[in-house]
């Protein structure tokens, strides 16, 4: 029999996304947004004029979809750039900050019920999530 069921990276990691993903679709509704996008705009928030190779590589996205997705938050004027040499700087429109402060609300739920949920051993997941992707950052 497979053991991949609950041994696999691939397998455990999509499984668990998958679902994290349904909850957190749901619980950021009322942005309007996908969280993805939502994130974006709360990267932004802490960091201000930011570059779009800067937001990929601390996101851990393609390049190609960030620009995709600020494109799409600027067609809708919650983001603006200003031009610095050959790099778009992005930062936060006035008419984000109604968005911002539902996303940050969302997020705030989303932080409740994965500490209820996980407990203890969330910290420790997300840290050990976050270092092997490092690791495995260097295999593209």
């Amino acid at each position: 029999m497979h053991k991949f069921y609950n041994e696999c990276a691939y397998f455990t990691a999509a499984r668990y996304f998958r679902k994290v993903e349904q909850i957190t679709n749901k619980i950021f509704e009322p942005t309007g947004l996908a969280p993805a996008y939502a994130y974006i705009l709360l990267y932004l928030e802490d960091f201000p004029k930011s570059c779009i190779t800067k937001i990929a590589e601390d996101l851990g996205y393609e390049r190609t979809s960030v620009s995709r997705m600020l494109n799409f938050l600027q067609e809708r004027g919650l983001v603006i750039f200003e031009t610095s040499g050959r790099k778009k700087l992005f930062h936060l429109s006035s008419k984000s900050l109604e968005v911002l402060e539902i996303a940050n609300d969302c997020l705030s739920q989303l932080k409740k019920l994965t500490d209820k949920e996980l407990g203890d051993k969330k910290v420790e997941m997300t840290s050990l999530l976050t270092e092997n992707y490092w690791k495995l950052n260097t295999h593209d």
